[in-house]
């Protein structure tokens, strides 16, 4: 997870999800959004990737103001798939 600067779809994103992993944004339903806006341009360049062979996913949120960062946080919490 962490803030990597980049956009959906670029090499560096598709290379970390062709290993299988997953990103919590997309298959918690956070869709389009944003987690950095600097007035003019939202972008989405913060990542939870997971796997889902090991974590089921419960939710996902974005969480955190202007004042605190450019950017806000995305927070997921997960179960572990083998204690379902």
């Amino acid at each position: 997870m962490g803030d990597m600067n980049d956009v959906p779809g670029t090499t560096t994103v598709r290379k970390i999800k062709s290993v299988g992993l997953k990103d919590a944004w997309w298959q918690g339903g956070c869709g389009y959004g944003s987690t950095y806006y600097d007035g003019w341009i939202k972008l989405r360049i913060d990542y939870v990737f997971y796997d889902d062979q090991q974590l089921k996913l419960k939710t996902v949120d974005v969480v955190g103001e202007k004042e605190w960062s450019d950017h806000r946080a995305i927070v997921a919490r997960f179960d572990l798939e083998n204690n379902i």
